[in-house]
């Protein structure tokens, strides 16, 4: 089992992504493809989104690439067994490189690897991701078992949300949501429980370092 990793925390990211079709088609609410949707069920993405999380549809994913600096992010929702909560407090610092691939179709780069660490950490957690998005904005979805204290482990589903810009990536956001549990002897987690994090400033700034 994987040590325990608080993901809920402030994010370096290096993301590269990649546009199939320069997203000029209307995009639907709910319209993602069959890979998305097998990490993140159409109920998951509604549940995110009541809660406050922006979720973006489609599926020409805009060319993201460079790494990228949160310097406030904040939690606006935090698990309900969390005491005491953490809404409106900022998180400490982590790093995340996202990297795409385009093995079987050099337009289509939906499958990303994410590898994340603390930022005082060696180590990291590799994910295995998806990407949806149109425009400039775009979802990636991944989804990693996580042991906590003691016995609990859960199965979540990690969302990064954004628009790129020149600059960066605007209205940065991030969330985790608990799709399964599979052992949790203290009752602490329910099945659709989230976290959210959100840039104070609304920005994550493109930087040269990782």
């Amino acid at each position: 089992m994987k040590k325990a990793i608080d993901f809920s925390l402030l994010f370096l990211v290096m993301i590269t992504f990649s546009c199939k079709n320069g997203g000029q088609n209307k995009v639907e609410p709910n319209q993602f493809s069959e890979k998305v949707l097998d990490i993140a069920s159409q109920k998951i993405i509604d549940d995110l989104r009541a809660q406050g999380m922006t979720i973006n549809a489609g599926t020409e994913e805009p060319l993201v690439k460079g790494v990228f600096q949160t310097n406030s992010l904040v939690f606006v929702k935090d698990w309900a067994a969390s005491t005491p909560s953490r809404v409106g407090t900022k998180a400490a610092e982590t790093k995340l490189q996202v990297v795409s691939f385009d093995t079987f179709d050099s337009t289509d780069h939906e499958a990303v690897d994410l590898y994340f660490k603390q930022a005082t950490s060696s180590g990291f957690a590799l994910w295995k991701g998806k990407v949806s998005g149109s425009g400039n904005k775009f979802t990636a979805f991944t989804e990693d078992l996580v042991q906590y204290s003691g016995l609990t482990s859960v199965m979540l589903v990690i969302a990064i949300s954004g628009e790129v810009t020149s600059e960066g990536i605007k209205d940065y956001q991030f969330a985790q949501y608990v799709k399964e549990i599979r052992n949790d002897p203290n009752k602490l987690f329910s099945v659709g429980s989230t976290v959210i994090l959100k840039e104070e400033d609304g920005f994550a700034e493109k930087t040269s370092v990782f």
